[in-house]
């Protein structure tokens, strides 16, 4: 890492055949180049491009489009990062706006506040494309302009109660219900960060046309990519230069590679013999996170000790287990028994065997990436399970396993999760992580494992999550097309029990929620059964005793 030269993490994000790698080709090579479709990106490519001109080091991500692959993308988002998205220009059409835009501004603004993003719009060279590059700004400039009145709706709601509640007035249906003053105030606050931390520029968003085939726009691209990334230092009040002692670290770790990961001890050793202290050398691997020279998850579970000084070690591991083709992938493995490839390609069971055939040099990383995997929802059980490779429910799923109406003396208990962003969807990968998180649970207990519903018994608690789609969502074959989706967490128990069984419950979930910390979404709890008040806020549940939630929803709290 040079003192020169300012190091960013470039992530190129959008839908298959998008032209994502015939870009990042272009831009490396600086003349035409056109991939071919047999070349299709395989999970992750990861690729160097120092632009020499402005000074800046790109580490460039590539991620492949296909669905398979996008559980693995926020792996690797980070807030730090500069984001490519690309839009077939020729092929776009509004109908089209959740899969090629919409979903990817979701993933990406749930987890980086004030993203740093740019619109491209690829194959600019297939006929004039001014209408498409027309429609498409007019169709994120609405879709945002949405997401932000949603917002703004909600904090007026806050505003609202604040002003009430200083008049002594009683309101009938108080959404807010619960919560003191103080905490509805925090409440309106972290509205308006989510608010001020999204993307000025898709209120305003000017497309950036290119064509890889023809050399075309690239040079106008380089230039926004060095003027966001230079604007960002400027107002940060940051420094382009990176200390000597951490380029000296940076080069130190990444000369080991008999292990596939280093434990943090040996890091701050080599940082020591540098010059460096504890502190510094944990500052310095975040840096190096961020910018994506490292992998390092030091607040996860299990990964507080690993850093994985070559991040292809984790690609190669993707790679190997979400791919596009894995079906005819697997055929061609020597030694892979069929009872072995059919478990994975039907249920997502990752045997010892399968592992020995598909792993054979990736063994020991994929032992040390099972906490991240768990945590991220990918995977379960002590016998992993893979969830992408885990059917979708069917029609009738829950007609066997969870009756309509609970048994008498028992109590149902509904945790409602909804989307204020776009088309009301949640960010991709929220509902593998609530299903694996809950299926985890208890292995004795399952009666339902799907991707998106899970009915398992813990204890003496029945408790069920399903992804909910609206009354326009068809699902046929497991598949949905409908845009409009609500997660629901529901759970039975016996009347006694009910509050606290929730109350554990979602401290359960709390990791698969902070995750995607700035997400869009309004938590609500719901009473199933005869009640005044309709729901209650989530921040409500763990701030007061069964006796006082039940008040709330028989209307008697005040």
């Amino acid at each position: 890492v040079s003192l020169k030269t300012q190091v960013v993490k470039l992530i190129l994000l959008g839908e298959t055949e998008a032209g994502k790698t015939s870009l990042r080709v272009t831009i490396i090579l600086g003349k035409p180049h056109t991939e071919e479709e047999a070349n299709r990106t395989i999970g992750v490519d990861i690729t160097t491009y120092i632009d020499e001109a402005h000074g800046i080091e790109y580490n460039i991500y590539d991620f492949g489009g296909h669905e398979v692959y996008h559980y693995t993308h926020r792996f690797f988002l980070t807030h730090l990062g500069l984001y490519l998205l690309c839009v077939d220009l020729p092929a776009y059409r509004s109908e089209h706006f959740q899969e090629r835009v919409g979903k990817w501004v979701t993933s990406i603004s749930s987890h980086v506040t004030k993203p740093a993003l740019i619109v491209v719009g690829t194959k600019s060279d297939e006929g004039d494309v001014t209408e498409k590059i027309a429609l498409l700004e007019k169709d994120i400039k609405s879709a945002e302009t949405a997401v932000r009145q949603a917002l703004e709706e909600e904090i007026s709601r806050c505003q609202e109660t604040l002003n009430n509640r200083v008049q002594g007035l009683q309101m009938e249906d108080d959404h807010f219900v619960g919560l003191s003053r103080e905490e509805v105030l925090d409440k309106k606050t972290s509205l308006q960060k989510l608010l001020d931390g999204r993307l000025e520029d898709l209120v305003d968003v000017h497309i950036v046309p290119v064509s890889s085939k023809r050399n075309e726009g690239i040079d106008v691209l380089r230039s926004k990519m060095a003027e966001i990334v230079l604007r960002r230092i400027s107002v940060s009040g940051g420094s382009r230069e990176v200390p000597q002692s951490w380029s000296d670290l940076c080069k130190r770790i990444k000369q080991e590679t008999s292990k596939p990961c280093l434990s943090v001890e040996v890091c701050k050793q080599s940082g020591a013999a540098v010059g460096m202290g504890t502190a510094d050398v944990m500052n310095a691997l975040d840096y190096f996170n961020v910018s994506g020279e490292i992998v390092f998850y030091r607040r996860i579970q299990g990964m507080e000790d690993k850093v994985f000084q070559h991040p292809t070690t984790i690609m190669r591991l993707f790679k190997l287990f979400f791919r596009h083709d894995m079906a005819q992938h697997l055929q061609t493995l020597d030694g892979l028994m069929d009872e072995d490839r059919q478990q994975f390609l039907e249920g997502g069971v990752v045997t010892d065997k399968f592992v020995e055939a598909v792993l054979p040099e990736e063994a020991e990383a994929f032992k040390l990436l099972l906490p991240l995997m768990k945590h991220f929802g990918l995977c379960f059980n002590s016998r992993v399970t893979m969830m992408a490779n885990v059917a979708r429910r069917g029609l009738q799923a829950f007609a066997p396993h969870w009756p309509k109406v609970p048994k008498e003396g028992t109590r149902e208990i509904k945790l409602i999760m909804k989307s204020l962003d776009v088309n009301n969807r949640h960010p991709v990968g929220l509902g593998e992580s609530l299903a694996c998180r809950i299926t985890q649970m208890s292995e004795e207990g399952r009666r339902l494992v799907r991707r998106d519903a899970i009915i398992n018994r813990v204890d003496n608690i029945d408790i069920m999550y399903r992804r909910v789609y609206d009354d326009n969502g068809k699902q046929e074959q497991g598949e949905t097309t409908s845009n409009n989706t609500v997660d629901e967490i529901r759970l039975r128990t016996e009347i006694p029990e009910a509050w606290r069984g929730m109350k554990k419950l979602v401290k359960e979930i709390e990791p698969c929620l902070e995750e995607y910390r700035a997400r869009l979404t309004e938590d609500r709890v719901v009473v199933v059964g005869d009640r005044k008040v309709e729901s209650i806020p989530l921040e409500a549940l763990h701030k007061h005793t069964a006796e006082d939630l039940d008040k709330m929803f028989r209307g008697e709290w005040t």
